[in-house]
C-alpha cells in the first residue's frame, strides 16, 4: 500500500500505534476533552498532592511506591501545589503530604476522604514509609479493578 508523501512523522506514527491498538496518554487525554467529557468524583479515584518544593528523592520514593502497587496506584495522577489554593478536580480520595493542605481541601471537597502526613520528610523514616503503605493499601481497595472500563 502506498503511502502519500505529504504525510507527517506524527500522523505516520499514531497510525502505526493504533494499528498496533496502543493509544498513547496524550491522545487519551485529547479524545476525553473531544468527547465532551467532564471529570467527577467517581471518574477520579485518588489524587497525591505533593507540596510546592517538596525534595526530589521524597518525590522518586512516592513514585516507586506507587509503581509498586500495581496498575491501579501507577495511574494515580500527582499534582504540586501551593498551600494558599490552587482549583482541583474533585475526586473520592486524596493522598496529601502536608496537612497544610488539609484546610484547603475541606472546604472545598468535604465529602472526599483524606489521608494526611504531616511533613513531607517524614517518608524517609520508618514510620513514614508504614503510613503511605497503609494508605495505598486503603486507596487501593477504593480504586476500580485494572481491567475495569471505569
Amino acid at each position: 500500500m502506498a503511502q502519500p508523501l505529504d504525510r507527517s512523522r506524527a500522523e505516520r506514527r499514531r497510525q502505526q500505534l493504533q494499528a498496533m491498538g496502543i493509544q498513547p496518554w496524550r491522545l487519551r487525554r485529547e479524545s476525553v476533552r473531544a468527547a465532551g467529557a467532564t471529570a467527577d468524583a467517581a471518574e477520579i479515584g485518588c489524587i497525591v498532592l505533593v507540596p510546592q518544593g517538596c525534595p526530589t528523592r521524597i518525590r522518586d520514593l512516592l513514585a516507586r511506591a506507587l509503581q509498586a502497587g500495581g496498575p491501579a496506584l501507577a495511574r494515580i495522577g500527582c499534582v504540586s501545589v501551593e498551600s494558599t489554593g490552587m482549583t482541583l478536580l474533585p475526586a473520592a480520595t486524596y493522598l496529601l503530604l502536608d496537612a497544610g493542605l488539609e484546610s484547603m481541601l475541606a472546604t472545598r471537597y468535604p465529602q472526599s476522604a483524606r489521608h494526611v502526613l504531616g511533613d513531607p520528610a517524614q517518608l524517609l523514616t520508618a514510620a513514614g514509609k508504614r503510613w503511605l503503605w497503609q494508605a495505598l493499601r486503603s486507596i487501593r481497595q477504593q480504586l476500580p479493578a485494572a481491567g475495569d472500563p471505569a
